[in-house]
């Protein structure tokens, strides 16, 4: 893989990391844990988790300016929450069973957002074909993370949720 393949997920990882520590050292604000509802309602879940992927793979279109600032935010917020229940290992546990793979989800979009806008600007500068395979891939498997983050969201976490902390 050269380093023209490899600068997105690079990028990507070193915003997304450095957005979570950030987030996990410096928030400035206090969470409650939540409310645990009775059953989690499965669709508002999804469309929230999935708009944000959109946000990030589509905002390669506008090259990645929108990817780098939801993906930044969100990796923010990431650590600011998991800072948040440092201390409370039953909250910890609900959020980090369905959290890590929903992090590795806006990873794998934000990877494609930055995809695209390389492809777009290659096409601009050089007028080269655009190629969306690798960009695609990675849209695929963060649409698919995201989706086993928000069943095990609903099902896994509740369950854990309700049987820890209560």
């Amino acid at each position: 893989m050269t380093l023209k393949q490899r600068w997105p997920v690079l990028v990507s990882a070193s915003i997304f990391i450095s957005a979570i520590m950030v987030g996990w050292f410096f928030h400035p604000f206090e969470i409650d844990p939540p409310k645990i509802p009775e059953h989690p309602p499965f669709l508002p879940i999804a469309l929230q988790n999935l708009l944000i992927i959109f946000f990030l793979g589509v905002g390669g279109l506008l090259l990645g300016v929108p990817t780098v600032l939801v993906g930044a935010w969100n990796a923010f917020l990431a650590g600011a929450i998991f800072a948040a229940v440092t201390d409370e290992p039953a909250w910890w546990l609900a959020l980090s069973i369905h959290g890590m793979p929903e992090l590795a989800g806006q990873f794998c979009a934000m990877v494609s957002g930055l995809k695209i806008a390389a492809t777009l600007i290659r096409k601009i500068t050089h007028d080269t074909p655009l190629r969306l395979t690798s960009p695609l891939r990675w849209f695929g498997l963060a649409l698919g993370l995201t989706l086993i983050a928000v069943v095990l969201e609903c099902t896994v976490s509740a369950i854990v949720a309700k049987a820890v902390i209560r």
